[in-house]
């Protein structure tokens, strides 16, 4: 899980942080040396190396593409540029709790590891669309303790889509 920073107002690159926003952004969209807590566009695309079937970017905003900018598709291209065969983004923000929950049964799913009938099948691996498929579901019907059903609306489970090669 990361934070998405960027400015809308000015055509500078978004960075990903490792940790709490602050109000810098470099110009570069790059690290300081001594700066492991953030990383932007150019520094992916200049020096990773990827062969990644899947790169999940956990973060608010990191799949929203703004009509005549590209600050905030810079990450995104980035990745795919760098090796990433498939995205795991989001277009608005997201809410910590449901995110976890999302994203614990997704990778479930993805790896086969459960035990209940998911989708007609009991541990067996899922493609990346399915997985996100039934983890979306299972959010919007999860209750709490109290039968109350907290994530019931799509902001909830909606967030999160999959972009380049999803799997069948």
């Amino acid at each position: 899980a990361l934070h998405l920073q960027y400015d809308p107002q000015r055509f500078e690159p978004a960075l990903l942080l490792f940790g709490e926003p602050d109000d810098t952004i470099r110009p570069t969209g790059g690290m300081a040396a001594d700066d492991n807590s953030r990383i932007g566009a150019w520094e992916i695309l200049s020096t990773w190396k990827l062969d990644a079937d899947l790169v999940t970017v956990s973060a608010c905003k990191s799949g929203r593409m703004e009509l005549g900018t590209e600050a905030l598709a810079g990450i995104g291209e980035a990745l795919l540029r760098a090796g990433a065969r498939c995205l795991l983004v989001s277009p608005w923000d997201v809410d910590d709790a449901a995110t976890a929950l999302l994203m614990e049964r997704f990778y479930q799913n993805l790896a086969g590891a459960y035990q209940d009938e998911r989708h007609g099948r009991v541990g067996q691996p899922m493609s990346k669309l399915l997985a996100l498929h039934e983890a979306s579901n299972w959010l919007r019907e999860y209750r709490d303790a109290g039968g109350r059903q907290p994530f019931a609306n799509p902001i909830y489970w909606g967030a999160f889509a999959l972009v380049g090669d999803a799997g069948e």
